[in-house]
């Protein structure tokens, strides 16, 4: 009888193909198994490279492990033969620019790299909730400059979580200006800060402090009873604003017949120059301060208006001689240490009638921001 030698080798082989548990196990490729790119990329092409099941083509553009060292091969022939190896690298390619599609929300962005479908991205550190007030107008604020088809920047932040709400989270930075759009949202006051950790919480805090003390986005819009000129504070509200702590009474429509009574009781309590001038009107509220801050301090009439639309009005009227009022009836520079309170009269010579969207207005003493309080 005649013996045909088998290579080991071979029988080896199909013993191996031929084992039942070997034929069930899916063996995942990753771009550190591979010798080199090259290597890598004649595998991928070669097992489905529309479906990329081993996942070597993280940025779907045809090129797999292109982090790896040469011989190098970014062709899409399978079988290219001993001459179609690029011995070196190609040309880095200029990367394709990431645009907004659409803003989907006050923290939420669509956006697309240019050749890729389009994906959801939600502000890092900037989050919008509240009523639809906060939402709407967050939203419509964000829309206002982010423009489809601006072109942006990604930044993953690495202390922030990966995904908010089902949505990876990131850091959209504007090519032009260099706008952190999160951070924007902050400052604007059309978002709140996130309660996550991230790594510009310091600086977001800030942002959203200012926002708030000058009542900007939300803080001035969307809240009742906030001292903002679209939601002035009711009479009687007690708010800290600056060094002082406010709480105003209601308006006097027609305060000059009260100032002759006053004055006729107690000359010189009360200070003013004659009647207003025609078709104006001497209106007055009682204002209680108290001292807040360190040190000492003195009220004054110069910090109070009264706001009418565009308009502004003080205690001088239309001419010099009708001014409304001074004396120790009124807050005029008396001094208060911390903790210390006074009562006195605030007064504005405005066109008459008085009307009930007249506010009165408080500047802040670095004239950065203003409150606004309802007459009546």
């Amino acid at each position: 009888m005649r013996l045909i030698g088998i290579p080991l080798s071979l029988i080896a082989g199909l013993l191996i193909v031929q084992s039942p548990a070997d034929a069930n196990v899916v063996r995942d490729r990753d771009c550190g198994g591979f010798p080199s790119q090259q290597a890598a990329q004649l595998y991928y092409l070669n097992h489905n490279p529309a479906a990329d099941p081993d996942g070597l083509d993280s940025d779907s553009d045809g090129v797999a492990c292109e982090s790896l060292g040469g011989p190098y091969y970014y062709g899409s022939n399978p079988n290219p033969g001993s001459n179609n190896p690029t011995p070196h690298p190609p040309k880095p390619l200029k990367p394709r620019p990431i645009k907004v599609v659409k803003v989907l929300a006050g923290d939420l962005l669509k956006l697309r790299q240019e050749g890729k479908p389009a994906y959801k991205v939600r502000l890092v550190g900037a989050e919008v909730k509240g009523n639809s007030c906060v939402a709407n107008g967050a939203r419509r604020d964000l829309k206002s400059w982010i423009k489809p088809g601006r072109v942006v920047t990604v930044e993953i932040d690495r202390r922030a979580p990966k995904r908010r709400k089902g949505v990876t989270l990131a850091n959209v930075v504007t090519k032009r200006g260099n706008y952190t759009i999160g951070g924007t949202q902050v400052g604007s006051g059309w978002a709140t800060v996130a309660k996550y950790r991230f790594s510009d919480r310091t600086r977001y805090e800030r942002w959203a402090g200012q926002a708030s003390y000058r009542r900007q986005g939300l803080y001035g819009e969307c809240f009742e009873n906030a001292g903002s000129e679209k939601n002035p504070y009711l009479i009687g509200t007690i708010f800290d604003f600056g060094s002082w702590r406010y709480q105003f009474a209601a308006t006097d429509p027609d305060a000059l017949p009260e100032m002759q009574a006053e004055n006729t009781a107690s000359p010189g309590s009360v200070t003013y120059g004659g009647p207003p001038a025609p078709g104006w009107v001497y209106v007055r509220v009682a204002v209680t301060v108290t001292r807040i801050s360190a040190g000492s301090g003195a009220p004054s009439w110069l910090d109070f208006e009264l706001a009418r639309d565009s308009d502004r009005y003080d205690t001088f009227g239309s001419g010099t001689s009708d001014w409304c009022g001074t004396g120790p009836a009124y807050l005029d520079e008396q001094p208060l240490a911390r903790g210390q309170s006074l009562t006195g009269y605030v007064c504005a010579s405005v066109p008459a009638p008085l009307r009930a969207d007249d506010t009165w207005v408080i500047t802040s003493e670095d004239y950065k921001t203003e409150r606004f309080i309802r007459v009546g």
